[in-house]
């Protein structure tokens, strides 16, 4: 029983393996490469140098000193085989603008920011067969990462953050006794922004340093062992770019691993009718479009997000992702 388990448990992971990238697809942490929510999907997910956004924490945590209002951002992804996306992520920067000066003429301190965040990733009743085809029970699965974040800005053009995270899968009913088999591990992220220069920012990340699951297979298998799968690690660089008063951004980045598979990201956003926003971006070939209404209500600006991504896979398919945010 523990081998027929095991081996569909391979299968319940791969339909959690994100079809825009071949090479990263097979290895561990799929569900982060998956996308985070309708703004950021829509936007080609080159949000690397992107000042004043929600998700600065998932994508730089050096971003998190930009940021304007304290927000608080849901979203919830419709992907294909009938897998579930859900991130939910709150930010806020701290401190007064780097150069501003405090009564009696002291400098002020450095602006900071924090952020916390989780994104969730499963699939549910997966109808478990063995090799001869008899059944082995309902399969489900879920991948978690819940995010913590700080970021400095000791100069008005300078920004560094850390984002750690801690991760954790599950596999329910997977074990002898029909308990869950589970592996945690831990990974950090590194960013830095510069800018802005006249609307430009640069900004550059690496991402998941240290980042593994560690599995215990001692009840599943009549020898188990413990093994560990490694995430990629990834590094990213990126310019944004603000202009129109701000109402237009055009985004771009490039992205490499140690595993391999570079590819390019772009993005753009246009404010044509105010409060009501336009979004089109670009990952590797695969191209995303979206929405986005905004509207201030008893003092708070309420948004609502809506993306459409098309991967570019051996089977095409069409996702949706709705988003929510409030800034306060």
């Amino acid at each position: 029983m523990g081998r027929e388990k095991w081996l569909t448990v391979l299968l319940v992971a791969g339909l959690l393996v994100p079809r825009v990238s071949r090479a990263q697809g097979g290895y561990a942490g799929a569900f982060l490469r998956l996308g985070v929510s309708a703004e950021t999907v829509a936007l080609g997910e080159a949000l690397t140098a992107a000042t004043n956004q929600g998700y600065s924490l998932f994508f730089n945590p050096a971003g998190l000193t930009r940021l304007e209002r304290r927000q608080l951002r849901a979203s919830y992804a419709l992907l294909s085989l009938d897998r579930k996306l859900t991130a939910l992520g709150f930010s806020t920067s701290v401190g007064p603008e780097p150069g501003a000066e405090q009564d009696g003429g002291e400098r002020a301190k450095p602006r900071a920011g924090i952020g916390l965040g989780w994104v969730h990733a499963g699939v549910d009743n997966i109808d478990g067969r063995d090799f001869d085809g008899r059944p082995t029970g309902m399969l489900s699965n879920s991948e978690n990462a819940f995010y913590f974040g700080f970021g400095m800005q000791p100069h008005r053009l300078f920004s560094l953050g850390l984002a750690g995270k801690i991760l954790y899968n599950r596999f329910p009913g997977m074990t002898e006794t029909n308990g869950a088999l589970t592996a945690r591990g831990f990974g950090v992220d590194v960013g830095v922004l510069v800018g802005p220069f006249g609307g430009l920012t640069l900004g550059a990340v690496v991402r998941d340093i240290n980042s593994r699951y560690t599995w215990n297979t001692e009840h599943v298998w009549e020898h188990g062992t413990t093994t560990v799968d490694r995430f990629p690690r990834v590094w990213r660089v990126g310019a944004a770019y603000r202009f129109l008063e701000g109402r237009a951004l055009i985004l771009g980045q490039a992205e490499d691993s140690d595993v391999g598979d570079p590819r390019l990201q772009v993005g753009a956003e246009w404010e044509a009718v105010r409060g009501v926003l336009f979004r089109a971006g670009m990952r590797g070939t695969a191209p995303s479009f979206g929405l986005g209404f905004s509207r201030p209500l008893l003092g708070r600006q309420f948004t609502l997000n809506y993306a459409v991504f098309s991967s570019n896979s051996e089977a095409p398919r069409v996702e949706h992702w709705l988003g929510w945010a409030v800034e306060f």
